[in-house]
């Protein structure tokens, strides 16, 4: 089992919001989320949550929350509910480094670097709360993940030179771009910014300049309008 269920309160609160809510149009694509707990229609991106780290009980623990409880993250990527029972594991090969998370629903999902004696690798993962398993896990080409953005039932992602658009409901890309780092430019995408409703900015700091690169993408299509 996983952890404690959810109180009948917050049961009867999603109940009202499903009856209560409209749907972006993205959800309507992907029921499967949408059905859960439908997004208000303000087409509002919000950032992912960034897990701090803690020293209790273990060095490198990390602190995430799940239906508003602060549960624990070992370095190992073990998670344990508040109680301390263990829920689930993230199911990495070394040490997470960084870790973002946001909550829809029933599902938890989760942008991570891993790190081990081979190197850093980042990835994307969507955990089914109430089994602890993972329905989909997808690549984030770059060592180090930066901080994604939520937008309707997508998450934009950033990394080391790379750059992407990946859907929440199967963790298959929309467009994406990698290799983007060009003598010391283009490479930990730090920022994401919506500029207007088809073009999405994603910014770098310039290693020699108090300005950043910028990679700007038509959200729809998938094409670069510029790089500078």
């Amino acid at each position: 089992m996983f952890c404690k269920k959810i109180n009948s309160l917050l049961v009867a609160a999603l109940v009202a919001l499903t009856f209560s809510s409209c749907y972006h149009s993205a959800d309507r694509e992907n029921s499967d989320i949408a059905g859960i707990v439908p997004q208000v229609d303000d087409g509002a991106p919000y950032s992912a949550m960034e897990a701090r780290y803690t020293s209790w009980p273990a060095p490198d623990t990390m602190l995430i929350y799940i239906d508003g409880s602060q549960y624990k993250v070992s370095s190992k990527g073990d998670v344990y509910a508040p109680d301390g029972e263990k829920c689930f594991s993230i199911g990495n090969e070394g040490v997470i480094e960084t870790l973002y998370f946001t909550q829809k629903g029933s599902s938890l999902f989760l942008f991570y670097t891993d790190t081990t004696d081979e190197g850093s690798a980042s990835f994307a993962k969507r955990i089914d709360i109430s089994s602890g398993k993972a329905l989909w896990a997808s690549d984030v080409t770059g060592i180090a993940v930066g901080k994604p953005v939520i937008r309707g039932q997508f998450a934009y992602i950033g990394s080391f030179g790379f750059v992407g658009k990946l859907k929440l409901k199967n963790g298959e890309y929309d467009w994406k771009y990698s290799n983007l780092n060009n003598s010391g430019r283009f490479e930990k995408f730090q920022e994401i910014v919506f500029i207007s409703g088809r073009e999405v900015s994603f910014l770098a700091p310039h290693p020699f300049s108090i300005d950043c690169d910028t990679v700007v993408i038509n959200d729809l299509t998938g094409e670069i309008i510029r790089m500078n």
